[in-house]
């Protein structure tokens, strides 16, 4: 991307990296592993991905006051990363920042569909730390609206690329086509035959492609 002519920002969540390496020990349980996408489900305002958001968002308008960088944005990453991306150009889609988003094989994706699967993939990670009491749980539930793609749909009103895997158990292709369908504006999705759950070889050109016709 960066040989293609465009500035990149490259964000970890908290509790991943940092610039010494891995970040905050509050943030990752004793087996290292990261806590973002279930730490305090129970208390919305205080939960991980919020800080995490937080955190991007400071970053982003740093970025915009450097000199060089101008005109609209692209959002891109893989699986965790896509999904943040969408939700993150989600947030930031009322500041008319926003260009375009790719997105590939993204996780963080329609938790209602991946809770009734009988494989329930990466979302297993997330479903197993929801308390067992129903309130608890009710409340739990509503706080990952917050990271879900699907809920922030309707907020997409720029061109959005999307690729699914056709045997992605980690991050169904149902899940990604789910988000597809609520799409307002300029979409495309791609289902790669015989693809799982991995960082796409193809995505970046797919990316850049959609970019240079976009941003």
């Amino acid at each position: 991307m960066v040989h293609a002519g465009y500035h990149v920002l490259h964000v970890n969540p908290r509790g991943y990296n940092g610039p010494d390496g891995p970040g905050n020990p509050s943030w990752r349980e004793q087996d290292g592993t990261p806590q973002v996408l279930f730490k305090n489900l129970d208390k919305p305002k205080e939960y991980g991905y919020r800080f995490w958001f937080q955190d991007a968002v400071i970053s982003f308008h740093w970025l915009q006051r450097q000199t060089r960088v101008d005109g609209k944005f692209g959002f891109f990453g893989n699986s965790q990363g896509g999904g943040a991306s969408l939700i993150l150009a989600s947030i930031l889609s009322d500041e008319n920042v926003v260009g375009a988003v790719a997105a590939d094989v993204p996780f963080l994706t329609n938790y209602r569909m991946a809770y009734s699967k009988t494989n329930k993939g990466a979302y297993e990670v997330v479903f197993s730390r929801l308390p067992k009491d129903r309130k608890a749980f009710q409340k739990s539930f509503f706080t990952l609206g917050f990271v879900d793609t699907t809920l922030h749909a309707a907020r997409m009103k720029y061109p959005v690329l999307l690729t699914a895997g056709e045997i992605d158990d980690t991050c169904p292709p149902d899940t990604i086509h789910s988000l597809y369908e609520k799409l307002p504006n300029t979409r495309a999705i791609i289902e790669l035959h015989g693809q799982g759950h991995a960082y796409t070889p193809n995505f970046l050109q797919l990316a850049k492609a959609w970019f240079n016709m976009y941003l």
